[in-house]
C-alpha cells in the first residue's frame, strides 16, 4: 500500500537496472498507468551461470515494463538496445581541485579509489608499482571497501616485493574529495568490460586528476589520450609500469592533463548537464 501511495504522487517512475525490487516497482507503476524509465549501467556481470541468468531475467522483466530505456555509455546502449545514452554526472562545484592549490608536485601520488575486487586490476597495479623505476620517488594508494577480503593479501604482497613504503592500502574513506585533492594521478587499472562508466573516474577528473587507464570501449566519450589522460594496453603490466614511470617523472605534464580532465567533466559530464537531459526525456514521455 505504501508503494502504491508513493507512486500515485509521481508522474514517472525511474529505476536502475539489475535489482529485483525495480521489476516489482516497474510492474506496479504500469498497472497504475504510469510510464517507466529504466537506466542500464554496464553489461551482464561475470560469474556463475545462475547469477548471470538471474540478472538477465531481471533485465528482461524491466524491459517488459519500460516506456523508455537509457544507458550510461554507448557500450551499454548497444548491449541493451537502449533508446539513448545519458551519462553519469558529477557535482563539479563540490568535486573540484583544491582552491588553495596546496598540493606539491612531488612525490607524484597515484590513487585508486573504489571497491577492491579481483576484476579491478589491483594485483596488476601492485606488480607495475614494483617494476616502475622513475628518477623521482612516487606513491600508490589503494583505498575503498574490501568487498573480497583483498587488503591483507595486497599488504603482504607489497611487503614481500619490497614496495611496502610506497604501496599503501586504505579502507573505505569518509571524504573522497580529500583523497582526490592530495593525489596527482587517478589510476584505474581494471580491464572489466562489463563495468559501466565509473563515477569515481568522473569525480577524480572533476578534481583535476588525469586518469591512467586501459582504453576500454565504455570510455569512448570521455577519454582523449595525451590530452586529458594516459592509457596502457589492458592487462599489460609492462606498459602500465612504463606509464607510471613517465608520470612520476613529469608532474608538469600531469598538471596539464589534469586541467583538461577537469574541463572535460565541466563541459560534458556535470550534474546540471545530465539533469537537463533527463528533464528533456521526462517531458517527451509526458507529452506522448
Amino acid at each position: 500500500m505504501a508503494a502504491i501511495l508513493a507512486l500515485k504522487q509521481k508522474t514517472i517512475l525511474h529505476v536502475q537496472n539489475g535489482f529485483p525490487v525495480s521489476v516489482g516497482a516497474a510492474a506496479l507503476a504500469r498497472v497504475l498507468g504510469y510510464p517507466v524509465v529504466v537506466t542500464h549501467h554496464g553489461r551482464l556481470p561475470s560469474g556463475n551461470t545462475l547469477r548471470r541468468a538471474s540478472y538477465r531475467a531481471t533485465e528482461l522483466s524491466e524491459r517488459l515494463f519500460a516506456t523508455r530505456v537509457t544507458a550510461v555509455d554507448t557500450v551499454s546502449k548497444e548491449y541493451y538496445a537502449a533508446d539513448l545514452v545519458i551519462q553519469n554526472g558529477v557535482d563539479v562545484s563540490r568535486f573540484s581541485p583544491d582552491p588553495m592549490g596546496s598540493k606539491s608536485d612531488l612525490p607524484v601520488r597515484f590513487l585508486y579509489l573504489g571497491r577492491k575486487a579481483r576484476n579491478k586490476g589491483l594485483e596488476l597495479l601492485l606488480k607495475a608499482t614494483r617494476l616502475a623505476h622513475p628518477r623521482e620517488r612516487f606513491e600508490v594508494t589503494v583505498a575503498g571497501p574490501d568487498s573480497e577480503q583483498m587488503d591483507a593479501g595486497l599488504v603482504a604482497e607489497a611487503e614481500n616485493a619490497g614496495i611496502g613504503d610506497r604501496f599503501h592500502v586504505l579502507p573505505a574513506v569518509d571524504d573522497p574529495i580529500k583523497e582526490y585533492r592530495k593525489s596527482s594521478v587517478f589510476v584505474f587499472p581494471t580491464a572489466y568490460r562489463a563495468e559501466g562508466l565509473s563515477l569515481a573516474l568522473l569525480e577524480a577528473m572533476a578534481c583535476g586528476l588525469p586518469p591512467l587507464l586501459p582504453y576500454l570501449p565504455q570510455y569512448g566519450e570521455l577519454i582523449r589520450p595525451g590530452w586529458n589522460s594516459r592509457i596502457f594496453k589492458e592487462n599489460d603490466v609492462t606498459q602500465l609500469a612504463r606509464e607510471m614511470t613517465f608520470m612520476a617523472d613529469n608532474p608538469v605534464v600531469n598538471q596539464s592533463l589534469g586541467r583538461h580532465a577537469r574541463d572535460t567533466i565541466v563541459e560534458g559530464f556535470s550534474i546540471e548537464t545530465v539533469a537537463d537531459q533527463y528533464v528533456s526525456l521526462y517531458k517527451s514521455i509526458v507529452k506522448t
